[in-house]
């Protein structure tokens, strides 16, 4: 089944194309100038991946319960019998170039007591290790005895004469990192954590590990990125999508109407009333006159009322002929008339 086209005439078709298009191009012109202006980026030059972490094992002394000689991370362990906690410091640092790389690491204890005082100990002294390559790995372990610590509690305890509500020890790993580039040099830190709860009873450790971070030495660098810029324009697309639907319609769905399918006395009367209207006054009945001059055309019509100095009346009739239009100026007892008929325009008497 053909589809019905919608008519129009050929002046407002053209008139919606032109204007759909020329929105079509503008919306392409403004996305063209989006996604082709270049934008300031951080291009990176030198980039590396660095993980510390601080593991655990707990040693413990024989007892009636554990049959094992030690207990791994995120168990509850019970201070009686725990002999050390072995941690073991991992760091590794991968780039992708290579570089002059330094790492200097140290293990500190902290015995906090809350909001009350804390002391630190140093458990493995500020060690370095060198590599020149992309990439460099440190391990070393160190055992924690508790009894020390707890030891040292007590006796602050009992100098201050107040006890430490809650007190912790608090193991942390300061690894720094500093590598020699060619794009310049790179200083970056990671610090593992173990928290262990100072106790004569149960506790379980607290541990951050591993700790990870990236990063890079950049340069600004002027780009046009497409694909991101995409990316970000998507959620308007309909700013271009919707005159180019519109526009299609316009074209496939309409057809404009030649001219000689204008019904001509609809034509004619539109322009007289275009041209003359504001000097023209619709009458709902025809006036009585003694006299009646018919004349060949609007035009001269018009002369008449502008030599009388009358208005300019007009009627909407029907005869047998069809519908017809009567312009009329009134001149004392005599009407000078105008007949637009629909019949091939012909006037009427």
């Amino acid at each position: 089944m053909k589809m019905q086209r919608v008519g129009l005439t050929k002046k407002q078709r053209r008139f919606g194309i032109i204007a759909l298009t020329a929105l079509l191009l503008a919306a392409m012109v403004c996305f063209a100038i989006i996604l082709l202006r270049p934008s300031e980026q951080a291009v990176p030059l030198f980039s590396y991946q660095q993980t510390g972490a601080l593991d655990y094992k707990v040693l413990i002394n024989p007892n009636s319960i554990f049959p094992d000689t030690s207990m791994g991370p995120g168990q509850t362990y019970f201070y009686k019998i725990v002999k050390t906690i072995n941690t073991s410091l991992s760091y590794s640092f991968k780039a992708d170039k290579s570089a002059n790389i330094k790492v200097d690491y140290e293990i500190i204890g902290t015995i906090n007591a809350k909001d009350m005082w804390s002391k630190d100990f140093v458990l493995l002294p500020m060690t370095e290790q060198t590599k020149t390559g992309d990439s460099i790995t440190i391990g070393t372990n160190y055992p924690i005895a508790l009894s020390p610590f707890n030891d040292f509690l007590a006796n602050v305890n009992k100098e201050l004469g107040v006890g430490a509500q809650d007190p912790e020890l608090d193991v942390k790993a300061d690894i720094y990192l500093t590598a020699d580039t060619a794009f310049g040099e790179v200083k970056d830190l990671v610090t593992p954590t173990l928290t262990i709860p100072l106790t004569t009873g149960s506790f379980k450790i607290a541990s951050n590990s591993p700790v990870s971070r990236n990063g890079a030495l950049t340069k600004k660098s002027t780009v046009v990125d497409i694909p991101t810029k995409l990316k970000g324009i998507r959620k308007n697309i309909g700013f271009l999508v919707l005159p180019l639907v519109l526009l299609l319609a316009l074209v496939f769905a309409t057809e404009g109407k030649e001219p000689e399918d204008i019904d001509p006395f609809q034509k004619r009367f539109n322009q007289i009333i275009n041209s003359y209207g504001s000097r023209m006054i619709i009458l709902q009945d025809l006036p009585a006159a003694n006299t009646s001059v018919t004349i060949d055309s609007i035009e001269n019509l018009v002369k008449v009322a502008d030599e009388t100095g009358n208005p300019i009346f007009y009627f909407a009739a029907g005869n047998g002929n069809g519908a017809s239009y009567i312009f009329m100026v009134l001149h004392g007892s005599t009407i000078f008339r105008y007949v637009l008929c629909d019949e091939n325009m012909a006037e009427n008497r």
